[in-house]
């Protein structure tokens, strides 16, 4: 893995937990009431779809379960 994929993979992880944490403190009520958070969650999985398709070829072939 080269330093930009490294780089993608954390920025990837790092938004699945702010994703897994900020689900398991608010009920889906109160998600559907704040639309900071939903908005904030978009931004989260629009960044890691970013990530994502920059990540190299190399690795994709080496991964090919992602």
């Amino acid at each position: 893995m080269n330093g930009r994929d490294r780089l993608n993979i954390e920025r990837i992880a790092d938004e699945l937990r702010y994703i897994n944490s900020a689900a398991a403190r608010t009920s889906r009520e109160e998600f559907l009431l704040d639309e900071t958070l939903q908005r904030a969650l978009s931004m989260s999985i629009l960044t890691i779809g970013e990530c994502a398709r920059r990540l190299s070829d190399g690795f994709k072939g080496s991964h090919p379960q992602y």
